[in-house]
C-alpha cells in the first residue's frame, strides 16, 4: 500500500532531473525506495501542473503490484526557473532593471510634486504647523523635511519592510498574482 501527496508548489531550473521525492509526500516500504525514483515531467521553463495520475503510472512501472492512494486533491504546480544568463545578458538585464528602477522613482515624485502643488501642500503644512505651535514656521524645510520623512516610513511600515516580519499587503498581492497565474496555466493545459 502507497500513499502520496502531491506538493502543493515545487520551485526547479530548467532542465533539471526531478525524483518522486522532490514533488510529492510519500508513505511506502521503504525496499521500494519510491522518494528515489526520477519522474518525468517538463523540462522546459514555466509553470506546469503535476498531475497525481502522471505520477501513478509511472509509479505503477517501479512498483506494479502496489495500491496507490492519492491524498489531498492531487494537483500541484511546477515552476521551472530558466537557467541563468550568460554574462553579457545578465549585464543588460540589470542595466534594464536599474532604467525602470530610476524611472518609477523620478515618476512617483513628480506624481507626488504635482498632487503637492494641485492642493497647494505648502500652504496646508504652513498652516497646520502655525496651528500647533501658534507661529509660522521658519523655513518651508523645518515643515517639508518632516513630512517627507514621515511618508517614507509609513511606506516602510506599510509594506514591512522594517519591523516584525509579518504578511505585507504587497505579499498577499504577490501570492494572489501567482494563484491566478497557475490557475491560467491549469486552464491552458485543460484546454
Amino acid at each position: 500500500m502507497v500513499y502520496i501527496r502531491i506538493k502543493k508548489r515545487v520551485t526547479a531550473r530548467e532542465g533539471e532531473r526531478l525524483r518522486l521525492g522532490q514533488v510529492a509526500d510519500i508513505l511506502a516500504d521503504a525496499g521500494l525506495q519510491l522518494s528515489q525514483m526520477p519522474v518525468m515531467l517538463p523540462r522546459g521553463a514555466g509553470i506546469w501542473q503535476m498531475d497525481a495520475l502522471q505520477l501513478i503510472l509511472q509509479m505503477q512501472e517501479k512498483a506494479p503490484g502496489e495500491v496507490i492512494n492519492v491524498l489531498g486533491d492531487g494537483i500541484g504546480w511546477l515552476h521551472r526557473e530558466a537557467k541563468p544568463q550568460g554574462g553579457g545578458k545578465r549585464m543588460f538585464a540589470a542595466i534594464r532593471v536599474a532604467v525602470a528602477c530610476l524611472l518609477l522613482f523620478f515618476g512617483s515624485a513628480l506624481a507626488i510634486g504635482w498632487f503637492h502643488s494641485d492642493v497647494n501642500m505648502g500652504r496646508a503644512q504652513a498652516s497646520l504647523y502655525e496651528a500647533v505651535s501658534g507661529q509660522p514656521p521658519a523655513s518651508p524645510l523645518s515643515v517639508a523635511l518632516p513630512y517627507a520623512g514621515g511618508v517614507l516610513l509609513g511606506v516602510l511600515l506599510y509594506y514591512a519592510l522594517i519591523g516584525k516580519k509579518s504578511v505585507s499587503p504587497l505579499t498577499v498581492k504577490l501570492r494572489a498574482y501567482r494563484e491566478m497565474i497557475e490557475q491560467n496555466a491549469g486552464q491552458k493545459d485543460n484546454a
